[in-house]
């Protein structure tokens, strides 16, 4: 049976998606959805962790040495913002609020995240296509959802997760494939919590 998920199918990179123009399928688009990020999981062949979230997120960015490692201004940029989310878990509202405000806003238009931007937030760099920079970005939007009373940061989430999915291979460096297990497990126990409060308000 032919999924009905299909915004994995084609390289976002290459052909963006206009989501508001995708018809609604029921309950079995919930079903396929749910397959969808199940079979990337499983693909990735990392191990499930018993780590909570950011506990995981450092455990992982200090094991692969992120900080060393990546050295384009976005890539920096979002480390910087990931840790101070973790370390202010219960206090995100500081001073790379706006950055990450900026940042949603002009991935929502242009779906893609430049390697780097001037002060005007323009980007100055033609390379869109490092893929950590998508599952750093949406990891934070996943952590910043957990404190929020709307969807715009799992919306934005789901469409960078997708993206990387789209445009991933089994060539993913180990750093990778450990920050997207914990991106697509952190959007999955938002979506299951949410799914779960729809059943029994119903």
């Amino acid at each position: 049976m032919h999924s009905t998920y299909t915004y994995t199918c084609t390289n976002r990179l290459v052909t963006k998606e206009n989501y508001q123009y995708t018809p609604w399928h029921g309950s079995r688009f919930v079903t396929d959805y749910f397959e969808n990020r199940k079979n990337y999981l499983k693909n990735l062949e990392v191990s499930e962790y018993s780590q909570e979230h950011i506990r995981q997120i450092e455990l992982v960015s200090k094991e692969y040495n992120l900080s060393g490692t990546y050295k384009s201004s976005i890539t920096v940029k979002l480390l910087s913002l990931l840790n101070s989310t973790a370390i202010n878990s219960g206090d995100k509202d500081n001073l790379d609020s706006e950055f990450a405000e900026k940042l949603l806003q002009k991935f929502e238009v242009t779906k893609r995240i430049y390697s780097d931007y001037d002060n005007n937030f323009k980007p100055i760099s033609k390379n869109y296509t490092e893929i950590i920079n998508y599952i750093l970005f949406s990891i934070i939007l996943l952590l910043k959802q957990q404190k929020s009373l709307t969807y715009r940061y799992l919306n934005s989430a789901l469409k960078l997760n997708d993206l990387i999915i789209s445009v991933s291979d089994q060539h993913l460096k180990p750093e990778v494939k450990q920050l997207m297990n914990i991106s697509l497990r952190l959007e999955l126990s938002i979506i299951k919590s949410l799914t779960k409060a729809r059943y029994l308000n119903d």
